[in-house]
Order: C-alpha cells, then sequence, then structure tokens
C-alpha cells in the first residue's frame, strides 16, 4: 500500500481535508492552507500548510518536493525556548556530533536525545 492509501483508511469515510486557502507561485510552486473535518465540523488542532514544488517530466506535472507545517495540538510555552536554548548549548559544546546529527535527518529526534545525554555526562565529569 502507498501513503495515500494508508491515509485514507486511517482517516475513514467520514473525515475530510478542506482547503482554506491557496495560491500559485513562481516556477512550478504552489501553497495550500487546509484542515480536517469530520461529517463537516471542523476538527480542532488539524490545521496545515504545506508548499508544494513541481516539474514538467515527459509533459506531465509531477510534484518533486512537499514542505509541510501542521498546527501543534499542544500550545508550547516558555519551555520550547528553554530547549532550543539548551539543545543550541549542546551544539556548541560538541559541535562535532552535532554536526553529524544535522547531516542526517532520519532518527534526528533519538539523536538529539542522545546528545543531550552526552552532554549531561560531559558536565558531571
Amino acid at each position: 500500500m502507498n501513503l495515500q492509501q494508508n491515509l485514507m483508511e486511517a482517516m475513514g469515510q467520514n473525515v475530510h481535508f478542506v482547503i482554506d486557502s491557496w495560491m500559485e507561485g513562481d516556477n512550478l510552486t504552489a501553497s495550500v492552507i487546509w484542515h480536517l473535518e469530520w461529517k463537516g465540523k471542523e476538527t480542532p488542532h488539524t490545521t496545515g500548510c504545506n508548499f508544494f514544488e513541481s516539474q514538467q517530466i515527459d509533459g506531465k506535472l509531477i510534484i518533486s518536493k512537499i514542505t509541510g507545517v501542521e498546527e501543534f495540538p499542544v500550545k508550547p510555552g516558555d519551555w520550547v525556548l528553554k530547549l532550543l536554548k539548551a539543545t543550541i548549548v549542546v551544539f556548541d559544546k560538541l559541535p562535532f556530533p552535532a554536526e553529524q546529527l544535522l547531516t542526517r535527518s532520519e532518527g534526528t529526534h533519538e539523536r538529539i536525545i542522545k546528545l543531550l545525554e552526552m552532554s549531561v555526562a560531559y558536565n558531571n565529569n
């Protein structure tokens, strides 16, 4: 099964994407702001924005890249800034592991946690 089929199965028959606005950009780009509705009612915390980059291949318009931003259901406060600051401090103290972490995006969250653990161990010695 592909991603679209899995998504449609997970959403069921009553959930639908609703496009709030869209804009066509230059060089075969577009952006879309959307939300999900269940039986015609907007579902909380399901707003998103996607940016599409396309290219023409053999006369067909093919999406080559999708970048998405989805609404976070828990609204972050000061703790996000503290986490960002802590992460940057660790990156500055351990630049080589940080660079390795940032060159590979797969599993990034697990590697950031490992880097933070290394920093705590480093500071305790």
